[in-house]
């Protein structure tokens, strides 16, 4: 069912509980003010909705994905007792001020994305922490036996979403999800933490836009990292010597960041590297000419610009049976950069 293009609703409220209403999308409802979720509602949208409060009744409830975009007036989220779970996602909602997620409420929870923000902390705190970033972040998190340390519902009770919340303490519970596999980070972040290699079950990490310019070296014992994106990270200078050791690794996207002046020549150990993206990096002058040597590479892009020297050795790698496809000038279009 879908609700949405300015309608007068202002109150939701299904009378009969035994209501089959599996799925809802309510959108640009701006006079929304009062919502009551229905017992059997699987999937809900809420997206430019103009409520205050958005309270989980007790009882048993089937949810199992929630996703409340650009409700800049919502201040309280309660998740109660919602045992199915899934998905959360909290996008653009400025004013969030408690979120409250009780233990053993959400322990199905395994998808969680989220957009932290200084907006909504009060005139006071504000003074307080002003030099907090706003930042956005992904996660994706599996965990066999659920525990009521160091899991996302963890997070989420002790105020994940709030805007006081600093990098230090936000690094600090991110990585204590041992199950973790996938994280995105996005925004005013100078550095990672140095402890990131807890996450020994990460799989993809994703930074774009950040304002870091160097990787821990402990980033390099990530042994089960398939994917790297480092995305417009424009004052990335350099990469740890032994990223080589990340054998697992499947992708390296260093697309725009134009800071970054040499790649270390421990990548050509990188058995399982099968797309390597230099694009935009234009002061990268050479390439390891062991790289041809890597069988499962059939992907390059190395478009810089022409005056750079990074072509040097390019022709050599064309000699290696391995790399069936290498894209200077082709077709494919680069990730766009966000406005």
């Amino acid at each position: 069912m879908e609700i949405s293009s300015d309608c007068d609703l202002v109150e939701f409220h299904v009378p009969d509980p035994d209501v089959k209403l599996e799925s809802l999308d309510i959108k640009r409802c701006s006079r929304l003010r009062t919502f009551e979720l229905t017992p059997n509602l699987k999937t809900l949208i809420l997206i430019d909705c103009d409520l205050v409060e958005f309270h989980v009744p007790d009882g048993d409830v089937k949810l199992q994905s929630l996703d409340i975009k650009r409700c800049s007036k919502l201040q309280t989220l309660d998740l109660g007792r919602t045992p199915n779970l899934e998905s959360l996602c909290l996008q653009e909602c400025s004013s969030l001020e408690k979120l409250h997620a009780p233990v053993g409420g959400v322990k199905l929870l395994i998808n969680l994305k989220g957009h932290l923000s200084t907006e909504s902390v009060d005139v006071y705190t504000k003074r307080l922490y002003s030099s907090i970033p706003k930042f956005e972040f992904e996660c994706l998190y599996k965990e066999d036996v659920p525990s009521s340390i160091g899991n996302v519902e963890k997070l989420i009770s002790e105020g994940l979403f709030c805007a006081c919340l600093d990098l230090e303490s936000f690094f600090g519970r991110i990585c204590g999800l041992q199950r973790l596999t996938k994280l995105k980070l996005e925004g005013n972040i100078s550095e990672l933490p140095k402890d990131i290699d807890r996450l020994q079950c990460l799989e993809q990490l994703t930074l774009w836009s950040t304002k870091i310019n160097r990787l821990p070296d402990s980033i390099c014992r990530l042994k089960h990292l398939k994917s790297l994106e480092l995305i417009f990270c424009e004052l990335l200078e350099k990469l740890p010597e032994d990223l080589g050791q990340l054998e697992c690794l499947e992708t390296l996207n260093l697309q725009g960041c134009i800071g970054l002046l040499d790649i270390p020549h421990s990548i050509c150990r990188m058995k399982s590297l099968g797309s390597f993206i230099l694009y935009g990096c234009n002061w990268v002058k050479e390439l390891p000419e062991e790289l041809g040597s890597l069988e499962c590479l059939i992907y390059l892009d190395i478009r810089v610009r022409q005056q750079n020297t990074c072509n040097y050795n390019y022709s050599r790698l064309l000699l290696y049976r391995a790399l069936r496809k290498i894209l200077r000038k082709g077709s494919k279009k680069p990730i766009d950069k966000k406005n």
